[in-house]
């Protein structure tokens, strides 16, 4: 028996279970002072019933922040560098970003390409 996986919740259903737009969803995601207090009420009501949780992929494709906190490190044997990426874990979290470590050989040139990517 073949069992479908419940999908997530999008914006549009968001939307329909708070009767409004769908743009005015993603404005009370934006935190768009523009939405009235009750309309944001209804959508943060809905989007809290549903589990409604936005997708960071496409708010970084749709505009000009990705959300990720990033650091570079040359292995995480040296206890400084454990520190500083529990460190970054932690604050980005409390400031809902994704934290990405990417750990690199001694190389320069690996260092420098994992930065630029």
């Amino acid at each position: 028996m073949r069992v479908n996986k419940p999908s997530r919740p999008t914006q549009v259903d968001v939307a329909k279970m708070a009767g409004v737009s769908r743009q005015t969803v993603s404005l009370v995601v934006q935190r768009d002072p523009r939405v009235s207090d009750i309309s944001r009420a209804a959508v943060e009501k809905a989007m809290k019933e549903l589990g409604y949780r936005p997708n960071l992929s496409a708010q970084a494709l749709a505009g000009r922040r990705t959300g990720f906190l990033g650091i570079v490190l040359s292995g995480l044997e040296n206890t400084f560098h454990a520190e500083l990426a529990e460190g970054l874990r932690r604050r980005g979290e409390e400031r809902g970003l994704i934290p990405f470590v990417s750990v690199v050989s001694d190389s320069m040139e690996e260092q420098y390409a994992a930065a630029q990517r």
